[in-house]
């Protein structure tokens, strides 16, 4: 039985990614969430 190794492969430039937990009668907070992170590359999700 021959085996091969299987390196990883990992992506060299992502982004760093934020999760924001919001509250549903919040409707403010991923406006502004977003007017802090604009000028950034940053995966963001709510």
């Amino acid at each position: 039985m021959n085996s091969t190794k299987i390196e990883p492969k990992y992506v060299s430039k992502s982004n760093p990614r934020v999760g924001l937990i919001a509250l549903a009668s919040d409707f403010m907070i991923e406006r502004d969430f977003i007017n802090v992170i604009k000028d950034r590359e940053i995966d963001f999700f709510c």
